[in-house]
Order: C-alpha cells, then sequence, then structure tokens
C-alpha cells in the first residue's frame, strides 16, 4: 500500500528536508534553488534542468 503525502507548500520547506531530498537523490550534482509547483518539490539543479 503507498501512502501519499500532503501537498508540499514552499513556507513548510526547511533546510532540512530541502536535505534529505537532495540526499536522496545521490547524484552528486549541486542544487541552485528550489521551489513548489503544484505540491511538488521542484529542484532546480546547477546544470540545467529540474528533479
Amino acid at each position: 500500500m503507498t501512502t501519499t503525502a500532503p501537498p508540499l507548500d514552499i513556507h513548510t520547506i526547511d533546510d532540512a528536508t530541502l536535505q534529505q531530498a537532495i540526499d536522496e537523490l545521490n547524484i552528486g550534482v549541486p542544487v541552485r534553488a528550489c521551489a513548489v509547483e503544484n505540491g511538488h518539490l521542484i529542484l532546480y539543479l546547477a546544470y540545467g534542468g529540474k528533479a
């Protein structure tokens, strides 16, 4: 069974949440910025694109 987390709000993203997302990606690319779009955390990477 899959649990669904509540939608994110940019005001609920703290450094620990952002670091956890980066650690889970484990891609070694610096994150330049983050945003929340439609309740999803968007990470803008140093090398273009988003994850």
